[in-house]
């Protein structure tokens, strides 16, 4: 490369490092990310009943309560699925099905992951036990499948031997006669079907192999991640281009899908719902978010993360060895086992469009429409594009979030059965709606950062030491 081919801000940049410190600058020093500030999460957001486990979770993790939190509500909202949905008017049919997306933003080596797992441990376990139970009654299906074959070979071996219009004598204490050709119709009229497995989660699925898993489980399932970088990045890959158009029409949850494909026929999902919840590292997701503010790229994937949370992450320089609290833990998987199972009894009402619940209408209604209104003066006061897209989101998430905190009480005390929504834990929603707005300010806020790095043509995270008095010259102290 000529002298003269070489980008002028890298020879401004030589020069600076070749110039070394002058009297007139400040000591330089490294250009650094800055985070903006958010709220932990506190006992009164996490429901009662699942309080001990989540919190015994994350002191035997030694990391932040929301790793577990928000993971768990995710695995809840996963298996509910579309057995139970809010209406979040009194006399509107707006439905709201409570498959939230989240992630879980950290630095490698800050147990997401880990506690993910532990988080998720009651959905695996339903997973495991419905695999037996299918394990059990498929092997049930070959044993009935070759008594059946057996059963044809043998009438049609009967009806070879006979005459047109010829029966046969009945066995003892049978009919006098019977018909074999009578008999052997009846029996391919009547075939045996074959049982499918009940499915709460996959880990990896390309959209063809998922559409066939919901075809069998109308509830839904997760797509659980351990990074969800993978899972972004294999929508770019050759022959998957459409996937991300799918999942995208998943997140609604509500509606019916067809599926016409050369070779594969036709499959009906009646509904195609999917909850998605993964770890991701914030570099990562900083370059997603700089694309779709920046390239012309957004079409709301990344806001559909509505259980977004990067939370300050405290070092522990002690070792936790503690006994599992057996209690707690079994009581959070009898609840996820309960809410696992059909959900009409639990429900108020019950219509041929579902089972659903309403907020109730004296306070809790009112609360409601209240913050909806609040709302959305929030998002029509806000510059930021991607923060508007991402609060809009949150009609779905708030009443999603009431209704499975409200199942978790019912679950806990069958005596709330039966009953609406009430105003307590329509607040506690709202508090997760609040605190959530706050991490998600913090994440968005990376992509303006990311700006600012290419804005001085420098990958970020920065290396050099540069000093401020020249960063403020080039424009970048207007980065937020």
């Amino acid at each position: 490369m000529k002298l003269l081919d070489v980008p002028q801000h890298v020879l401004d940049l030589i020069k600076l490092s070749e110039a070394g410190p002058s009297d007139e600058w400040a000591e330089p020093e490294p250009l650094t990310q800055q985070l903006k500030p958010v709220p932990a999460m506190t006992d009164a957001m996490l429901p009662p009943p699942l309080r001990p486990w989540i919190k015994d979770v994350a002191y035997r993790m030694q990391c932040p309560v929301d790793f577990v939190a928000t993971a768990a509500i995710a695995a809840l909202g996963a298996v509910v699925g579309t057995g139970c949905t809010v209406r979040p008017k009194q006399l509107d049919n707006w439905t709201v099905v409570p498959n939230i997306w989240g992630a879980i933003v950290a630095q490698p080596g800050s147990k997401k992951s880990p506690a993910i797992s532990q988080a998720h441990a009651p959905i695996a376990w339903l997973n495991h036990e419905a695999q037996q139970a299918f394990t059990s009654s498929h092997a049930q299906y070959r044993a009935d499948a070759v008594a059946r074959e057996l059963e044809i070979a043998n009438l049609k071996a009967e009806i070879k031997k006979l005459k047109p219009g010829q029966l046969v004598p009945a066995t003892p204490g049978g009919p006098a006669t019977r018909d074999p050709r009578q008999e052997l119709m009846a029996l391919l009229q009547t075939p045996l079907v074959e049982p499918k497995p009940k499915r709460y989660y996959t880990n990896n699925s390309t959209i063809e192999a998922l559409e066939g898993i919901l075809e069998t489980n109308p509830r839904g399932v997760m797509v659980l991640c351990d990074e969800l970088t993978g899972w972004i990045n294999s929508f770019e890959r050759s022959g998957r281009e459409g996937e991300r158009q799918g999942y995208l029409t998943a997140w609604n949850g509500a509606d019916s899908h067809h599926v016409d494909r050369v070779g594969r026929g036709s499959i009906y999902i009646e509904n195609f719902c999917v909850a998605v919840f993964g770890g991701i590292q914030p570099d990562m997701l900083e370059h997603y978010l700089y694309e779709a503010k920046s390239e012309h790229r957004n079409d709301g994937l990344i806001q559909r993360l509505q259980l977004l949370v990067y939370p300050d992450i405290e070092t522990s320089t002690s070792l936790i060895d503690a006994i599992p609290d057996t209690k707690a833990t079994q009581a959070a998987l009898s609840i996820f086992k309960t809410l696992a199972g059909d959900l009409t009894a639990l429900a108020p009402t019950t219509a041929n469009d579902g089972t659903f619940f309403h907020f109730e209408a004296e306070h809790a209604q009112g609360r409601f429409n209240q913050w909806y209104v609040d709302l959305h003066a929030t998002i029509a006061n806000d510059d930021d594009s991607l923060i508007k897209e991402h609060l809009n989101k949150y009609t779905k998430l708030v009443p999603a979030l009431a209704l499975l905190f409200h199942l978790v009480d019912i679950a806990d005390d069958m005596s709330l059965a039966n009953q609406p929504i009430p105003l307590t834990t329509l607040e506690r929603a709202i508090a997760w709606g609040d605190y959530l707005e706050v991490h998600a300010r913090r994440v968005y806020g990376m992509a303006t950062n990311y700006a600012c790095w290419r804005h001085l043509n420098i990958d970020p995270p920065c290396r050099f030491n540069i000093d401020p008095g020249r960063v403020a010259d080039s424009g970048i102290s207007n980065c937020g």
